[in-house]
């Protein structure tokens, strides 16, 4: 759930540092080139966000109480979680 958060402050970090970077004073071309790029930035950190909030409840309901193996599903789903989010990163 962390993560999943994690990826949605992301790009408003983004813009408040490009932002304190007096970003918004340079030529018209490169601000329009910053916020063409944020908005991407913006869509893969909204997807990536989804990704890991669905695998939260995935995760809660491969763990039931009294199962003898607990971490092995969770360990799973983290690295597969971690590879889909990587790929999407580079995908976008």
């Amino acid at each position: 759930m962390l993560l999943a958060v994690l990826n949605l402050f992301f790009p408003i970090f983004i813009f408040y540092k490009a932002a304190d970077n007096t970003i918004f004073d340079a030529p018209a071309k490169f601000i329009f080139a910053f916020l063409l790029i944020w908005l991407i930035i913006s869509f893969a950190s909204w997807v990536s966000f989804q990704l890991w909030w669905d695998r939260k409840t995935k995760v809660t309901n491969t763990s039931v109480k009294g199962d003898e193996f607990v971490s092995t599903p969770v360990f799973s789903h983290l690295i597969q979680t971690l590879g889909e989010w990587i790929g999407t990163w580079i995908g976008t």
